[in-house]
């Protein structure tokens, strides 16, 4: 930083800058005592220490938008690939092939689901005509291989008791 103080010799500077490293706003008895040891006036000392903090603020205000460029650069060009890889995977008419692909796994897992809601239905009319058949049911369950590795046992406990749901 070139001296705002006129013609500051470096000795001043010197001084100034190590005061400043330590207590970068001095009270006003230390800059009074500044101002005696280096002949300057006490407006110049405040001044110089004013300006100073200007300058290392600026300096870090410099420096944090810089940064934030850089990271907005980076947030731009990520969200730029994300477009790309969205517009990839969607468009059926750039990518007719993905468009099957994706197509034919809905559908199989569609029917996966629905052999599933078919399972659950039976179970369900059964307890619905006999709620003791739960134990028949429960033990054939434990044999069915389930691929989605939902939780199909209903917990339901054998009595008459439990609410009866009209699924009609």
């Amino acid at each position: 930083m070139d001296s705002p103080i006129g013609s500051s010799s470096d000795e001043q500077i010197q001084k100034l800058e190590e005061v400043f490293s330590q207590m970068p706003t001095p009270e006003n008895d230390v800059i009074e005592k500044l101002s005696e040891e280096l002949g300057l006036d006490t407006d110049q000392v405040k001044i110089w220490f004013d300006n100073k903090r200007c300058y290392i603020q600026a300096q870090s205000d410099k420096e944090e938008r810089e940064n934030l460029r850089l990271e907005n650069s980076r947030l731009l060009l990520e969200n730029l690939q994300m477009n790309l890889e969205l517009r990839n995977h969607l468009c059926a008419t750039c990518n007719p092939e993905k468009h099957r692909k994706i197509l034919q796994d809905l559908q199989n897992e569609n029917a996966i689901l629905q052999a599933e809601l078919t399972i659950i239905s039976n179970m369900h009319d059964h307890l619905k005509e006999n709620p003791e058949r739960y134990l028949l049911l429960k033990h054939h369950l434990r044999h069915y291989y389930n691929p989605s590795g939902l939780d199909l046992d209903l917990k339901v406990e054998c009595d008459h008791n439990f609410p009866r749901l009209n699924w009609n």
